[in-house]
Order: C-alpha cells, then structure tokens, then sequence
C-alpha cells in the first residue's frame, strides 16, 4: 500500500472507496458493452415522459451545450429513436421518443434494473429497504457536499 492510502486502510472512508471503484468499474464494462450508451439514455429518459421539447429545452434540462444536444438529437434521429415534430400553433419543432425509441429505452432501463436486482440479492432481505435508505442518504449528502465545494471554488473561496 502506498503511503497516501495507509492511513485510510483499515476505516470504514476506504471500504467505501473500494466498493465505489468496483461501481464505477463496473459500471464502465456495461457501458463499453451496452448498445445504449449514456448520453443516449439520458436524452431518452428525458423524453420518456412523452413530453416533446425543443433542442432549447433538452439542452437545459440536461444542463448540455447546444451542439452537444444537437449531435445527441441527430444520432437519435438516425437511429430512430426519436422524431422532431411541429405542434399546433407553434413553430419550433420538438422532439419526441418514438415507438423504436420506447421499446429500446425501456430494454435498456429493464437491464440495469436485472443487475442492480442481483446486486441486492447480496443483502439480507431484512435489510435490503434500511440498505437503500442509507445508500441513498449516503448519496445525497456526498452529492451535496461536491456541489457545495464547487460553489465555493466558483466564488473564488
């Protein structure tokens, strides 16, 4: 063991270090073998909620630059997966998941959710809802101590 890590060895900071990198680990095998990757099943998961948006609105709620949307969008329209269209009244055209689009996003949630089922097989079935309650804590709190140093490294602190 290196020097940096030997203080953190034996404390619970690096068991969970350890189980996070075997997550993301993990996680980078299934999305270098998945046919769906992650930018598009983040655009896909936004428009599952079979609500059309102009490219405007995807990028801002996706918080993605214009063009990133832009290639995002037209791969997915190649693909299928989505369509734009004109609503009434409007000119912007918006983009809707397609039927294709659908069927292969929920596929996709659908695998995820098989991995993470066995994932949870490997804790107690008594535990599993305080275990996810935790983790989610755990989460959160980790996500919102990054946004906060963020903010704090924005104002110059």
């Amino acid at each position: 063991m290196r020097q940096v890590t030997d203080a953190l060895a034996a404390t619970p900071v690096w068991d969970v270090l350890v189980a996070v990198s075997r997550l993301g680990r993990a996680s980078r095998l299934a999305e270098a073998h998945d046919a769906m990757g992650t930018a598009e099943r983040r655009l896909l998961w936004l428009l599952s909620d079979d609500q059309p948006r102009t490219m405007r609105e995807v990028s801002e709620e996706l918080l993605l630059e214009q063009s990133t949307v832009n290639r995002q969008v037209n791969a997915a329209l190649a693909a299928g997966l989505v369509e734009r269209r004109v609503e009434p009244g409007e000119q912007a055209r918006r983009v809707a998941l397609t039927e294709k689009g659908l069927r292969e996003f929920a596929a996709d949630v659908e695998k995820g959710a098989r991995r993470f089922r066995v994932a949870l097989e490997a804790v107690p079935a008594d535990r599993v809802e305080e275990f996810t309650e935790m983790l989610l804590a755990f989460a959160t709190a980790y996500k919102d101590d990054v946004e906060h140093e963020l903010q704090a490294d924005s104002r110059g602190h």
